[in-house]
């Protein structure tokens, strides 16, 4: 099973499912953040995170395609959170639309079925059996938040949420109880960037 996070922005609204990067300390490589801290860490220590995209996890990374966001521009971060690819999918992973109702806390199905009108879903992503409609649930991650709702109201994966201090250019993280110890300073791991980097 893969992991991803997913980020909250002010003008990129939701990105789900990507990784996260921040700078070597030595050289002009990347790192890739696989846990929470370690991403607090690179965001309050350049101001901003590296963002990649997952489209399809069997591809390699291509460093050109490393989007940075600022601090300012984010919100909050959750996970790593659990994913599967179309080509993993169990029986579990297909959802009746009141299930995927239910699961994810929305109104009535009346919700769903506008998304699907609205083309939101792919085709590979829903289908009808019968008199049901069927979707998957990475098509509920990927369209409406990669955690249902049980799983947001638990906090049951790590998440942070980036704060702007009292004083303009001041920001702070505050994390959930599931966010891991930090055991080794930011500045031993990553390189502080310089105001290259233009993604708001």
């Amino acid at each position: 099973m893969l992991e991803a996070f997913q980020v909250y922005t002010h003008s990129l609204s939701r990105l789900w499912p990507v990784r996260l990067f921040a700078k070597e300390a030595e050289g002009d490589g990347f790192v890739e953040l696989h846990r929470l801290d370690a991403a607090a860490d690179a965001i309050l220590l350049n101001l901003g995170v590296y963002v990649y995209e997952i489209v399809d996890s069997g591809i390699e990374i291509d460093v050109r395609k490393l989007r940075f966001i600022k601090i300012k521009n984010l919100i909050s971060i959750q996970g790593p959170i659990r994913y599967k690819e179309s080509n993993q999918l169990a029986i579990t992973d297909i959802l009746s639309l009141s299930e995927a109702t239910k699961l994810w806390g929305l109104k009535d199905s009346s919700t769903l079925r506008k998304a699907m009108d609205r083309d939101k879903f792919f085709e590979s992503e829903m289908r009808k059996a019968d008199n049901i409609w069927l979707i998957t649930y990475p098509a509920m991650q990927r369209v409406f938040d990669a955690r249902t709702l049980t799983e947001m109201k638990d906090e049951k994966y790590p998440a942070i949420l980036i704060k702007e201090g009292e004083r303009e250019g001041e920001w702070g993280i505050e994390e959930n109880d599931k966010v891991s110890p930090k055991y080794e300073s930011p500045f031993k791991k990553y390189r502080k960037i310089d105001g290259g980097d233009t993604n708001g």
